[in-house]
């Protein structure tokens, strides 16, 4: 690259880092960030490597860091900083939605949360989330890493955590990173069997949460198990108020010392964030623009003058240069850690589940039904472009309870924003495996209803076994 070349991308940067509009570009993204961590000259052909080595932004986040330092131009400081920023918005995203009232009385409070808590985990994690008879939040704490099943569930850490806390009751919450959000068989035996443990302690489970990306899926709402929520849990809402727990490990102060920073890498590599202070998350990415002396009261500072981590995050940098200890190249930076963290969590997102034909989606809904025993309506929700939004269980059969049906999958659609929606269901007997002309003609009507709103159903699938009938096709070829 030329020097007037250089001059006019150093142009474009300055216009990058100051622009309002979220960070789409993935190189420019990595770039603006890797510039606190390497050589500015070296910072684009190294985010040019970085995403022809893992493939997306996300990936290059999610990495481990002995990955990214394999990389050529990648030392320790820049694998830091990019492992900094999923962990940042974790916390962030947690803290961004915080229930005013700080009660979890609802479904979507919680799963909301349990979702922002997961936010980045790439292993299969089973945590639990302990409650007062108000439904306040006394602790979350982790039971376990793998995958969950009678042979390893930690009922006996279950037990010591509800009375250590002195709990009522509780919620459990595990991931599915790699696989779908559709509960297995065994996550709702488990569930079963933990829900009459522990009533016999009087200790209720409230939910059991499954965690994919940005959504969750209530294993007891879903199977109709008793449910003892207030009577507002069938209000649902994905825009749910979510909360942060408040009652993080407290860390005893040590005195500053030459080694301080090193120290607290140490335990950022350890541990992550999540027994971190916010001021101390704050001191750790001040690293960066700071390169000498002690940066503790300058997060001290940014969490007293804006109240919030979430304050300091979104403040402008005009406003964070206001506070004492915040130059312009630390306000710059804090700008761009929020920046880069949504457009991983875009990426994320827009990677997660982006399907490119009937058959992918029919392969999909054959592996959520798999091994399933009972009837269960379900609608799969798509953008304009075939992302997978959101997965939900109808409570009606949306054809033969038309009226109720076609009120649920309006709230449902309009909720999401979706531009294409899908219906599942799984044949139970022979003869309905093939569907009927009467059911197509009914599965019509409802398509019929909604493409009046330019909401269109893509197909409507029948599962039996580990095969499928695509119901709008076959009446198609059947005409």
């Amino acid at each position: 690259m030329g020097s007037e070349e250089r001059e006019i991308h150093l142009q474009q940067i300055e216009e990058f880092l100051s622009a309002d509009d979220l960070y789409l570009d993935p190189v420019k993204t990595l770039e603006v960030l890797l510039r606190f961590a390497i050589s500015g000259k070296d910072a684009y052909n190294v985010s040019e490597a970085l995403l022809d080595h893992f493939g997306s932004l996300s990936a290059v986040m999610d990495a481990s860091w002995e990955s990214l330092i394999r990389v050529p131009g990648i030392n320790s400081n820049a694998a830091t900083i990019l492992k900094l920023i999923p962990m940042v918005m974790r916390r962030y995203g947690m803290q961004k939605l915080m229930p005013k009232d700080e009660c979890f009385d609802t479904i979507e409070k919680v799963g909301g949360y349990c979702a922002a808590r997961y936010f980045g985990a790439t292993d299969e994690v089973l945590s639990i989330m302990l409650m007062d008879e108000s439904r306040r939040m006394l602790g979350f704490e982790i039971i376990q890493v793998g995958s969950l099943s009678y042979a390893n569930v930690n009922c006996e850490k279950i037990a010591e955590l509800l009375y250590a806390y002195d709990a009522r009751c509780f919620v459990l919450v595990h991931n599915h990173p790699g696989g779908v959000m559709m509960p297995s068989k065994e996550d709702i035996s488990v569930t079963e069997w933990i829900m009459k443990r522990f009533d016999c302690l009087d200790k209720t489970l409230l939910e059991h949460f499954i965690v994919h990306g940005n959504s969750y899926m209530p294993i007891i709402n879903m199977q109709r198990i008793k449910m003892k929520w207030h009577q507002d849990t069938e209000k649902f809402s994905r825009d749910g108020l979510q909360k942060i727990m408040s009652n993080d490990n407290k860390k005893s102060k040590s005195d500053a010392h030459t080694n301080h920073r090193e120290r607290l890498k140490k335990r950022f590599h350890a541990e992550g964030l999540d027994n971190f202070e916010f001021h101390e998350i704050l001191e750790l990415i001040l690293y960066y623009s700071i390169r000498r002396g002690d940066t503790n009261p300058t997060g001290h500072s940014l969490m007293s003058h804006f109240g919030t981590f979430t304050g300091v995050m979104d403040a402008s940098e005009d406003e964070l240069s206001e506070v004492p200890g915040v130059g312009a190249q630390s306000a710059k930076l804090i700008n761009v850690i929020r920046k880069a963290g949504i457009a991983y969590a875009m990426d994320k997102e827009s990677n997660a589940h982006r399907f490119d034909s009937m058959e992918n989606i029919a392969d999909y809904c054959v592996a959520l039904y798999k091994n399933y025993s009972q009837k269960i309506f379900s609608v799969l929700l798509f953008s304009n472009g075939m992302t997978l939004l959101g997965l939900e269980i109808l409570r009606y059969n949306p054809f033969s309870s038309y009226q109720e049906g076609i009120k649920e999958l309006a709230e449902i659609i309009f909720r999401y924003n979706a531009a294409y929606y899908v219906i599942v269901y799984n044949a139970m007997k022979a003869r309905e495996r093939i569907p009927s002309i009467i059911r197509m003609n009914e599965a019509m009507a409802v398509d019929k209803f909604f493409s009046v709103f330019h909401r269109h159903m893509y197909e409507c699938f029948v599962i039996s076994d580990n095969s499928y009938v695509a119901l709008k096709k076959h009446y198609r070829l059947r005409r």
